[in-house]
């Protein structure tokens, strides 16, 4: 009896030591995979941002991509509704690209309640979530070795919306003076 008990018990603990701690939602998704440098990432982004047609929520660690840039601007001027939310940090670097967007109107908020906004996520519309290690700045499509995802699900999207709503609350929407020359 007691090498039955010790039996289970066991066979109990190794299934318990390979399941999650926390149980995540699952969500299928068409998934398109780029790397860098050079991998094809940039252009991923600028084209999803293109093809916009009702919101582009974004988060960013770093931002100094003009490329990038230039797409939120254009998505703005055609009445998408573009939101930024980026570090505070990026406001005190000598390359970012945020008085463009300061320059244009496009809304751009500060997170400031964390030590870091590490996010780096792009959502867009209904169905699109833009995320992976890629910074959005020049060097991670030219030189850095990066991965970018950009998936497609309704439900991932609403998740990371639902992330994303909850750092706009906590973040700055004055704007705050840059230390960099726009």
């Amino acid at each position: 009896m007691n090498k039955l008990c010790i039996s289970i018990l066991a066979a109990v603990l190794s299934t318990a030591a390979i399941q999650p701690a926390l149980a995540a939602e699952s969500y299928p998704a068409d998934v398109q995979v780029f790397f860098s440098p050079q991998g094809g990432a940039q252009k991923a982004v600028v084209e999803a941002v293109d093809h916009a047609q009702k919101q582009v929520l974004m988060q960013a660690y770093l931002f100094s991509n003009k490329a990038i840039t230039e797409a939120l601007i254009r998505a703005y001027k055609r009445g998408v509704d573009v939101r930024i939310i980026i570090d505070q940090k990026m406001l005190a670097k000598k390359r970012t690209t945020v008085p463009m967007l300061y320059e244009n109107s496009v809304p751009t908020y500060i997170d400031t309640t964390h030590r870091t906004a590490h996010d780096k996520i792009i959502i867009i519309d209904s169905d699109i979530v833009i995320t992976g290690s890629f910074n959005f700045v020049e060097a991670a499509e030219q030189s850095n070795g990066e991965n970018l995802l950009v998936l497609r699900s309704a439900g991932l999207n609403q998740a990371y919306r639902k992330n994303w709503e909850k750092h706009f609350g906590h973040s700055q929407t004055k704007t705050l003076e840059l230390k960099t020359k726009p």
